[in-house]
């Protein structure tokens, strides 16, 4: 379970409850700062304005039917909100002069891979001009 916070899940609503109709359900426990409907899955996360109102409704409405609902829900603490860097590329540190190109002798990181790719190259050449160990022939020798 989620720590406390003023963050509530709740899930088991009926199928034709809409966020306005939540908003006036919930809204009769604590004063409501949001109020995300998720149809789909039958489920809402509403934000109160304190963490006394969100407790309440978790410790009181959890297994219950509020007023206006038939069925009893389900209320939890919501797990807290993902971290506000998703989606954003990392930040690299700035480094001014210097870089790949300013004539100073370094070691590429992909030397090894340089390597294995030229040797595969040659090996191609080799073999397109004749010099592989393939004995050649024609679509002819398959038609006897």
């Amino acid at each position: 379970m989620a720590n406390p916070c003023e963050r509530v899940y709740v899930t088991s609503l009926p199928g034709d409850t809409n966020e306005e109709r939540l908003k006036e359900i919930f809204g009769a426990y604590g004063t409501l700062k949001g109020c995300k409907h998720i149809p789909s899955a039958k489920s809402c996360l509403l934000t109160f304005a304190s963490l006394e109102e969100a407790k309440w409704v978790v410790e009181n409405l959890d297994g219950n039917m509020p007023e206006g609902i038939t069925e009893p829900i389900k209320a939890q603490y919501a797990a807290a909100p993902a971290s506000s860097a998703y989606g954003k590329a990392p930040v690299a540190p700035v480094s001014f002069g210097g870089g790949w190109n300013t004539g100073r002798d370094r070691v590429s990181p992909y030397a090894d891979r340089q390597a294995s790719a030229t040797a595969i190259m040659n090996q191609l050449v080799a073999a397109a001009k004749g010099g592989g160990r393939g004995g050649g022939g024609s679509i002819q020798m398959f038609k006897a």
